[in-house]
């Protein structure tokens, strides 16, 4: 039954009861104007006896209605006023002046308790717009799921604000498409890796803190409140990374290059989606800073381009070795502030197939006939053990 349907029924009620418990009075009412009459005329008639006549004493009634399971008090009281003289008026015009001096004293009071509300609004609970029930645990900032972006290698803090939490236990969980870890329970942390953790801030704040944020934590994850049934909070972690690409002399993206004794190096590291500063774009090997390298002049035919920004987020700095020898040979790594890498692995020849060797100067060589059977052979043989 519905709320509406129910308070119509509860209006309906207390309108038959008014009615009844009118009539009701009306009907005392009429009684006991008799009885104030009578007890007037007969007052006369023993005034006109010479007798002394007592105070009439106030009358006081009770109307029960047993349908209704509830008492009403009724009290009426009369102030009956002697008369001088018995021949003033008659009988009949005695009662009927004494009646209505009735209406100078106190009126007549009826006395019933107020209605009362149907039960069900007493339990009834205000709810905010996401369903949650206020007498219980609900997350302030709603369900979610909410959008979070970071930079790799950066930390990040997922919000999980929760209002009456009382007694209940709060979990975080990893959820991805093929895997479910547990991060934290309560203020303890359950993962084996160490940088997932529960920072918690005071009053309601049972967030989670990952360090060194790398694009492997990408994944959908969830505050839990210990409910039946468990409520749940999403936050999916979205991880951004600058874009790294080496290209040639000629513009052609490479991972590993050949060339010859003395010939000139030209290698470019383009960086996309760069938010840090151009001079945090710079060469390696080995983990030593080859800016610095060519500055001290240890490697006189090395020489290195600082960061230049190109673009709206696009920084690119270039690697040259004027005449580069044997001990060149090595991995090259372009790197962005320790959080992205690209590397090329550049091999310095000593004449050795000098038809595969990229002079710095004349361009790409032109391949021997040999080497093209042998390019045709290696195709066949992939070809075949794809089928």
């Amino acid at each position: 039954m519905s709320k509406s349907t129910v308070m119509r029924k509860w209006r309906e009620r207390g309108l038959r009861k008014g009615c009844e418990l009118a009539l009701a009075n009306v009907g005392l009412l009429i009684l006991l104007m008799g009885a104030g009459a009578r007890t007037q005329q007969l007052a006369l008639e023993e005034q006109a006896a010479g007798g002394q006549q007592a105070a009439p004493k106030p009358l006081t009634l009770m109307s029960g209605n047993s349908s209704l399971a509830e008492w009403h008090s009724v009290e009426v009281e009369s102030m009956l006023l002697a008369k001088g003289s018995a021949g003033a008026t008659t009988a009949a015009d005695a009662s009927s002046e004494e009646v209505f001096s009735t209406s100078t004293a106190e009126p007549v009071r009826i006395t019933q308790p107020p209605l009362k509300r149907p039960s069900f609004l007493d339990h009834a609970h205000l709810h905010p717009p996401d369903g949650q029930r206020r007498y219980g645990p609900y997350f302030e900032d709603g369900l979610g799921p909410f959008n979070v972006t970071a930079r790799v290698g950066s930390t990040v803090l997922l919000d999980c604000r929760i209002g009456m939490l009382q007694d209940k236990t709060v979990t975080w969980i990893q959820r991805k498409e093929d895997s479910i870890h547990l991060l934290t329970v309560g203020k303890q942390a359950y993962s084996n890796d160490a940088r997932f953790s529960l920072n918690f801030r005071y009053p309601n704040n049972w967030r989670l803190q990952i360090l060194f944020v790398s694009r492997r934590d990408e994944a959908t994850y969830e505050c839990q409140v210990a409910t039946h049934p468990p409520r749940v909070l999403q936050v999916k972690l979205r991880v951004s990374a600058p874009e790294l690409h080496i290209l040639d002399e000629h513009g052609h993206a490479v991972w590993d290059r050949y060339y010859k004794v003395g010939s000139r190096v030209e290698l470019l590291c383009e960086a996309s989606r760069v938010q840090e500063s151009p001079s945090t774009v710079e060469w390696r090997q080995a983990g030593v800073s080859l800016a610095a390298v060519a500055k001290n002049h240890s490697r006189p035919e090395l020489s290195v381009t600082s960061g230049t920004l190109v673009g709206k987020d696009t920084v690119r700095t270039v690697l040259t070795l004027q005449r580069a020898r044997k001990e060149d040979s090595g991995n090259y790594t372009c790197v962005v502030a320790d959080i992205a890498e690209a590397t090329v692995t550049v091999h310095i020849l000593n004449g050795e197939l000098p038809a595969a060797v990229q002079h710095g100067t004349s361009g790409q060589a032109p391949v021997t006939p040999l080497l093209g059977v042998l390019v045709i052979l290696s195709h066949l043989v992939v070809t075949c053990q794809s089928r």
